[in-house]
């Protein structure tokens, strides 16, 4: 009855199969060859559950959909075809400080309108009132003298399905609509993931920044923030020429965070947890230099998780006499990413 305790949940259930679950690559590696085999064949294992990583990308017809100048920078709004995928808009921020070559960084937007939240923009393409989780991310980073690339992620603002977009296209009276579960869902039924794709969002904005003469290409950082985070993951896991990564608004363990609340179906990888919990995931870019940003009040991603996580991370650094390599930000806010900490970090590592 009403009122009285419930026998029939299945939350014990639930809390025994993580308690017994034994992650086939949880961190063991006693030296340097153990180390590598590790990482191999979790890199391996990743690349089988998110449905294979993309083997060749290639970037043309690379067009100006409509561009902006401002006081020390332009603004573009582009588009370009990807071989054997689809067709991506993003934004590119030039700076114009008289330099011949730049810094750059490719930014994996969380939920929200797209990529056009972290240039200051709404889903209509106007100026936001005021600004959101993603502070206007990407005009803090070209003010800073960096080349910015935010591809907008498949599921989001104009690349959600043709259904989505139609009941709402400037996301006027919901800003954070979007397809990811519809998209996530198909893909799981062919062995596959969102997240693989979202993977090769990025990576072609890594491949058309390499083809640019403005850029730095010993220079070319990520940052992915929020539902963006995993992206960058991946993206710096499997893509060589990423120098560096900031992982803003995500790290966590998956059993105090994705699986605590209902979160949106493109966190989910099929059967991760019989392999490695997030954290270790993290582990795998060791020794690529990384930043973990966490929010004190982060109501997704607890501080208290995120501290634990960042130190498990830290060991494979330490192992590795990487510790230099490795830095945590933490945020006096709530869910949200900020540039600051991340411009300093990368502006170290060209130091």
């Amino acid at each position: 009855m009403a009122g009285e305790k419930n026998i029939f949940s299945p939350d014990s259930y639930l809390d025994k199969l993580y308690q017994k679950n034994n992650p086939k690559f949880h961190f063991k590696a006693k030296n340097i060859k153990e180390w590598e085999l590790w990482r191999q064949k979790l890199k391996d294992k990743i690349a089988e559950i998110i449905g294979g990583v993309p083997k060749q990308t290639e970037i043309s017809e690379i067009e100006v959909l409509a561009e902006n100048r401002f006081k020390n920078y332009r603004r573009l709004r582009i588009s370009y075809q990807v071989k054997n995928y689809l067709q991506i808009p993003a934004y590119l921020l030039i700076p114009e400080q008289n330099k011949k070559e730049y810094p750059a960084v490719v930014i994996a937007h969380g939920h929200g309108n797209g990529s056009r939240e972290t240039v200051g923009l709404n889903g209509a393409g106007e100026d936001l009132q005021e600004s959101t989780c993603h502070n206007n991310l990407a005009l803090d980073f070209v003010k800073a003298g960096y080349i910015v690339i935010i591809p907008e992620l498949i599921g989001f603002g104009d690349r959600r399905l043709m259904d989505d977009y139609n009941q709402d296209p400037d996301l006027k009276e919901d800003p954070t609509l979007n397809s990811c579960y519809r998209i996530n869902s198909q893909l799981l039924l062919y062995g596959q993931s969102i997240l693989r794709l979202r993977m090769w969002d990025i990576i072609s904005a890594v491949k058309l920044l390499k083809k640019r003469d403005d850029v730095i290409k010993k220079e070319i950082n990520c940052l992915g923030f929020s539902g963006g985070a995993p992206v960058a993951i991946l993206s710096a896991l499997f893509e060589a020429e990423i120098k560096s990564a900031v992982i803003s608004g995500y790290t966590s363990y998956y059993k105090d965070s994705i699986m605590d609340r209902r979160h949106c179906l493109d966190n989910y990888l099929s059967g991760i947890l019989k392999y490695a919990e997030l954290p270790t995931i993290i582990s795998a870019l060791a020794p690529k230099a990384i930043m973990i940003q966490a929010a004190e009040k982060d109501h997704l991603f607890p501080i208290d998780s995120a501290k634990k996580a960042y130190q498990e991370v830290k060991k494979v650094y330490q192992f590795l006499d990487s510790e230099e390599k490795i830095e945590k930000d933490i945020l006096q806010a709530g869910h949200s990413v900020a540039a600051a900490a991340a411009i300093d970090f990368f502006d170290s590592l060209d130091s």
